[in-house]
């Protein structure tokens, strides 16, 4: 079963895939996810009619993460 995290920016969402079963490609994508949340990113995970939530570590069975950037108030 094919999981997605897709990173939110300026020229839409860039997908990175993995296979649970698959270990290096779920290496690539937790290595992806720690990239992404050390420079700053948010990511998010849920499914249709459940409530959101936020992930601080990577989850390898989640279906789809979510990652954006922090909105700055001012």
């Amino acid at each position: 079963m094919q999981h997605t995290m897709r990173v939110l920016g300026r020229r839409g969402d860039t997908p990175v895939s993995w296979d649970p079963a698959d270990a290096a490609a779920t290496a690539t994508a937790k290595a992806a996810f720690v990239a992404m949340r050390r420079a700053g990113m948010l990511a998010f995970k849920g499914e249709p009619g459940e409530e959101v939530e936020q992930l601080d570590s990577f989850d390898a069975e989640a279906k789809e993460i979510i990652f954006a950037r922090p909105i700055a108030g001012g």
